[in-house]
């Protein structure tokens, strides 16, 4: 009876350490694959906004982006999203809401956006959006409710949704730490640390 007690007791051991090794696994696995989401879309703004600055902005001042990641999964499946937001301000202050946004959305396409359509808003700063996608990635550029001069255009660039585990969600979902400034575009800097 004793060796059985034995036996039963190193075998619980045993399946313990091993659920411990894969849920540390699987929080290592989902950081990479946040991680990676980042990297794809930080990677894609960087050429965005340098497509769009070499027109719209003809080398002055661009936009600065903040990064961070937001929740897109269930309590069951959690996911997370990497998403980039700036906002573009017509350069010249002179130009409508929809002649800005047509020549954003000709630029886009240019650098192989595609698919594009309006879709309504329910924040009360945007009046619409205007939607793109790229290889999984879509982007939005946000109509303002007040579109007087300058003209402005808020826009977002995100990533798939991403399975995580739910402490790795928890952790970064709405965080916006990374900082794009436009003065480092040439250097197209992706960030690397993790909370």
């Amino acid at each position: 009876m004793d060796r059985l007690r034995s036996s039963l007791t190193v075998a619980t051991c045993v399946a313990l350490m091993l659920v411990a090794a894969c849920g540390s696994n699987a929080q290592h696995n989902g950081k990479q694959a946040a991680q990676q989401a980042r990297r794809v879309v930080a990677q894609e703004y960087w050429r965005t906004i340098r497509v769009l600055t070499g027109n719209i902005f003809k080398g002055k001042d661009g936009p600065d982006g903040d990064g961070g990641f937001d929740n897109c999964g269930s309590e069951a499946s959690p996911g997370v999203k990497y998403e980039i937001i700036s906002a573009l301000t017509d350069p010249d202050r002179h130009q409508s809401w929809a002649r800005f946004a047509g020549v954003i959305q000709q630029d886009l396409r240019r650098s192989g956006w595609h698919g594009f359509h309006t879709l309504g808003s329910d924040d009360p700063d945007v009046q619409s959006y205007l939607v793109g996608v790229k290889s999984g990635l879509t982007v939005s550029i946000g109509k303002p409710a007040n579109s007087s001069p300058p003209t402005s255009a808020l826009t977002t660039l995100s990533g798939s949704c991403v399975d995580v585990s739910p402490g790795i969600a928890n952790a970064v979902a709405g965080r916006t730490d990374d900082r794009y400034p436009f003065d480092r575009a040439s250097e197209s800097p992706v960030p690397t640390t993790f909370p």
